[in-house]
């Protein structure tokens, strides 16, 4: 039996529960800001040569980047608007540096968040220094971002 109010949401698929869940349960730190635009999304997607994960796309809908405790090492993660995701991906020069990744955030010290593509769906997350952008360096930190997300807003040891 459920102690409390039920809370009845119309309109939202279980994925998209998940992660707004994410925002309501979190035990650390979480900012939440406003949903990326549809056309912003929409822009993203064709940007790429790849199908970003739906579950990422899903959150971009919730919020348009967003920053906060990550309960795995680093301990905490930001992630890009959806406007800046192809541009940062350039201006980092992360296709020269790491073929076969695709970044999407930082920790806010120095390390980019990358999805590696060439081990086929569903991606992996990694976590690579700016400097030196080396592939040797990247280390394997979600099997996936479904996984990642898991962590977000968990203070970090805290799982």
């Amino acid at each position: 039996m459920q102690d409390g109010p039920v809370r009845i949401i119309t309109g939202l698929s279980m994925d998209d529960l998940v992660i707004e869940n994410v925002f309501i349960t979190h035990s650390g730190w979480l900012l939440k800001k406003a949903p990326a635009a549809r056309e912003s999304i929409k822009k993203l997607t064709s940007q790429v040569d790849f199908k970003l994960p739906q579950s990422y796309l899903q959150l971009l809908a919730i919020s348009d980047g967003t920053e906060g405790d990550l309960g795995i090492e680093p301990g905490w993660f930001q992630l890009w608007e959806a406007e800046k995701v192809a541009e940062n991906n350039q201006d980092y020069c992360v296709n020269e540096f790491l073929p076969g990744f695709w970044g999407f955030g930082g920790n806010g010290g120095g390390e980019l968040f990358a999805f590696r593509m060439n081990d086929g769906e569903p991606y992996a997350v990694y976590l690579i220094p700016f400097i030196p952008m080396e592939e040797k360096r990247a280390v394997l930190i979600a099997d996936s971002f479904d996984s990642f997300i898991l962590f977000m807003g968990k203070e970090w040891n805290s799982i």
